[in-house]
């Protein structure tokens, strides 16, 4: 809604200044969006959000910390991709965007999977 997105995704560190002196805008988001965080954090976050210097490091910190069915969650989706059939109901199209919609969402999960190792799962069919 705000467009905030690219800053969480930035990892970089933001220049602080512009030529003209003044507070370089993308600095300010951030700063404003780690402060958010900072601020909405329980206490027990707040220790490990000093730390950080951008906002991008403290989604990073988050989002590992608040997923603990991570692992979880990779294995059954592994085990999903290796364990494709495609069934007599089920098109070509429709079976080839569910072996596709389940990488995505491996990927999404923060693991990898080779596109030979994934092809090979498909066709093994």
């Amino acid at each position: 809604m705000h467009g905030l997105i690219a800053v969480i995704n930035n990892n970089t560190e933001p220049p602080k200044m512009q030529e003209d002196g003044s507070v370089h805008p993308e600095f300010a988001k951030d700063k404003l969006v780690l402060s958010w965080i900072k601020a909405t954090s329980s206490s027990s976050f707040k220790t490990r959000l000093i730390p950080c210097t951008i906002v991008n490091q403290a989604w990073k910190m988050l989002a590992k910390r608040l997923s603990p069915l991570v692992s979880t969650r990779i294995r059954i989706l592994r085990d999903q991709i290796q364990t494709l059939r495609k069934d007599n109901n089920t098109t070509v199209a429709d079976y080839l965007n569910y072996a596709k919609s389940l990488v995505d969402s491996l990927v999404q999960s923060g693991a990898i999977m080779d596109d030979d190792e994934f092809i090979s799962y498909v066709l093994d069919e």
